[in-house]
């Protein structure tokens, strides 16, 4: 039980730190100033790229941070089910569709961004995650909700399915900050000093 809750409480906090890391990232980059100065419209052109990564990860922040607060109530959402089917797993059920809801929302309000060009890539592969994910939350739900052990559903299987999902999604958070990472690598674009 005390596993569960570390995890879902480290997916979250992991996820809020990504965006506090990514946008700090953003923020202490500026153009390169070596010893053989880039032509002005390089600087303007990474100046502007870096401004653009900024502002979408100042959007992204409360979605990712939603998402986190969301992963780290579903072990919750699970803990008190009994072994057998009964009032607990409807209950559950009904926790894990408030979550499913959620997480629609965030997916929905992701979508709506408008990524710089080298993260619509990942932009869509978390849409595509928070998505996924609500839907096999809102099967489980449904399965907990009809009771059905005898089709194969049981305690150990929900709260498996649980740590796969966070595990999903976590996924996300990490392949986000590789593409800004990189995004922020490119050419003309060095830590500041």
């Amino acid at each position: 039980m005390i596993a569960r809750t570390r995890t879902g409480g480290a997916v979250a906090l992991g996820i809020i730190a990504l965006v506090v890391l990514l946008a700090a990232g953003g923020c202490g980059k500026k153009a390169s100033s070596a010893s053989s100065p880039a032509p002005s419209a390089s600087r303007s052109s990474a100046a502007t790229r870096l401004a653009a990564i900024t502002g979408y990860l100042s959007q992204v922040r409360p979605i990712a941070t939603q998402v986190g607060a969301t992963l780290g109530s579903l072990p919750e959402a699970v803990k008190g089910i009994h072994k057998n089917p009964d009032a607990t797993w409807t209950a559950a059920a009904t926790k894990l569709n408030t979550i499913a809801a959620k997480l629609g929302s965030d997916a929905a309000n992701l979508k709506t961004l408008n990524p710089p060009a080298s993260l619509n890539a990942v932009q869509e592969a978390g849409v595509k995650g928070i998505t996924e994910a609500q839907s096999a939350i809102k099967k489980m739900a449904d399965r907990l909700k009809k009771r059905s052990a005898n089709a194969g559903v049981t305690k150990a299987s929900i709260q498996s399915q649980v740590a796969a999902l966070q595990a999903k999604l976590t996924q996300w958070g990490q392949q986000l900050l590789s593409a800004v990472q990189g995004a922020i690598g490119s050419p003309g674009v060095t830590p500041a000093p």
